[in-house]
């Protein structure tokens, strides 16, 4: 980390940077040939016997406890199973926009690095910034990653036709709800909000008789809030980059002539103006648009009375409550609605193009993915210190949980090993009722698995995505208030003179090959 940090921290960006080598930096252990440790990684000695270290860009806080389960792991795993060591940085929520593709380009140190739909995977992979995984990488460097890896799964990573990152092994729910104060809808004698209109009254409540905080610290823009409003009204969202979607009728798979474009819907146009009249209450600041604070934050400091998101929303909560700003409370908004199952695209590690140990990195990952007791470690700590397992397989806080939170990083890790240690009796009541409901309603329609190859309708995508980059923030902040139903017509007029009919056309034509193939 030389010269990116210099630069961050000239110019007081927040990323950090955790050290979590401890030693053998030099020569294979005991100076001699290097033999891994595990019969799985023997095959390739010849090509270990220089040790590395490996760097490894993820997004978020740094926990505290950070350095010692690190260097465990290299002690425990990755120096005598692999000849290397692991050194983890984060990017911050409030700075990872501007620092991810920095990163990639500064000439920096990066091996692995995050990826996501939402955080630069397609961008990046058109630029050429992460290696291609194809089947002769996997079945020389990766071959445990290939044997556990689902079909649907490597489906979800397609852009374009190739691959480019490396998906979960397992997945939960991706369904989005809020955390409130619930100390505050109880001082106003608010009903829970179980429901669009119930919650829109807490917020307005808030916004109008709390003037030293926030109802919602709504980011630059808020896809959590867009994906709730979607989720209540029953239209599901495609999950290809190229968003399409379908009013849900009794969790029926999509066929072709169900699908429309998300951005030009009506559906889209009652949120913008649902947005405007949010805006009007003041709900969230009037500088919006330059928030740089992530919502967690705000929430946990007691700076706004909400947020939006996926099962995060109770380890917010809690920290909002042991820093002693109020009491959480948690509710789903949309309980007739089915839940998706979170694609397994939705957490990924690339690794670089820039990568000087490729195959190193490679290996590195098809162990962490694949070895359940170094999946434990990494997202959990120590056990009877960050947690404590119990006999029926379930989990409780240990006495240092607030210094390694249970999975608070490690989501490209999930398997089977790490979504099965699901939280035991001192879970809040309304988080295991929440969870429960959550998990019975689960859904994972066909089409989550499909992805469609943009290359014939490429200019005209390019055009319409940065017409969308453009008007979606301020729609999703209600910034344009009484001009909305105007912007909208607008943005719908330029979207369709881009040729958003040749792309709509090329995608159901498509998504029909796919259905008769699968």
């Amino acid at each position: 980390m030389k010269k990116l940090l210099v630069v961050c921290m000239v110019i007081g960006l927040a990323i950090s940077s955790v050290f979590a080598g401890g030693g053998n930096d030099g020569e294979a252990s005991g100076g001699g040939k290097f033999s891994s440790s595990d019969s799985k990684y023997t095959q390739y000695n010849d090509q270990l016997s220089k040790p590395v270290k490996l760097f490894i860009y993820m997004l978020g806080d740094t926990p505290t406890d950070l350095k010692v389960v690190i260097d465990a792991a290299n002690k425990q795993y990755f120096q005598p199973i692999l000849n290397c060591s692991i050194e983890l940085v984060f990017l911050a929520w409030s700075d990872y926009q501007t620092l991810y593709p920095l990163v990639l380009t500064g000439g920096e140190d990066v091996d692995i690095i995050f990826t996501a739909p939402w955080a630069f995977y397609e961008q990046e992979a058109a630029k050429g910034s992460f290696v291609e995984i194809t089947d002769e990488l996997l079945t020389r460097w990766m071959p445990n990653i290939k044997a556990a890896t689902s079909k649907i799964a490597w489906m979800q990573t397609l852009t374009n036709g190739k691959r480019y990152a490396f998906p979960t092994l397992g997945s939960g729910d991706h369904y989005k709800y809020p955390a409130i104060r619930d100390d505050l809808r109880i001082k106003y004698n608010l009903p829970e909000p179980k429901d669009w209109d119930s919650m829109e009254s807490y917020l307005f409540t808030i916004a109008a008789r709390e003037p030293s905080i926030q109802a919602y610290a709504a980011p630059s823009e808020a896809p959590e809030v867009f994906q709730t409003y979607f989720e209540y009204i029953n239209v599901l969202l495609s999950e290809d980059p190229i968003s399409f979607a379908w009013k849900n009728v009794n969790r029926q798979e999509p066929g072709v002539n169900d699908l429309f474009f998300t951005y030009t819907s009506d559906w889209y146009r009652d949120f913008a103006l649902e947005m405007a009249q949010w805006a009007q209450n003041g709900v969230w600041s009037r500088n919006v648009m330059n928030n740089t604070v992530s919502q967690g934050d705000s929430f946990t400091q007691g700076k706004s009375a909400s947020v939006f998101w996926n099962m995060s929303i109770y380890n917010l909560g809690e920290t909002m409550e042991r820093n002693g700003v109020g009491k959480a409370g948690y509710y789903d908004l949309s309980p007739n609605t089915p839940a998706r199952k979170e694609t397994y695209a939705n957490n990924m590690w690339a690794i670089a193009a820039s990568s000087k140990n490729k195959e190193r990195a490679m290996l590195a990952l098809d162990l962490m993915k694949t070895n359940d007791a170094l999946v434990r470690l990494l997202q959990g700590g120590f056990d009877g210190r960050h947690y404590i397992s119990t006999p029926d397989g379930r989990r409780t806080l240990g006495p240092d949980a607030e210094k390694y939170g249970y999975n608070n990083w490690g989501w490209a890790l999930n398997s089977s090993a790490s979504l099965d240690l699901a939280l035991g009796p001192d879970a809040s009541p309304q988080r295991i009722a929440n969870e429960a409901a959550i998990a019975a309603k689960l859904f994972e329609p066909k089409i989550d698995g499909f992805r469609v190859d943009q290359k014939s309708f490429q200019s005209e995508w390019a055009v319409i995505a940065a017409l969308i980059a453009e008007y979606r923030p301020s729609f999703e902040c209600g910034v344009f208030g009484n001009q909305t139903q105007a912007k909208f017509n607008e943005f719908k007029s330029k979207i369709e003179a881009a040729g958003i009919a040749k792309v709509t056309a090329e995608f159901k034509r498509q998504y029909t090959e796919f259905l008769r193939n699968n």
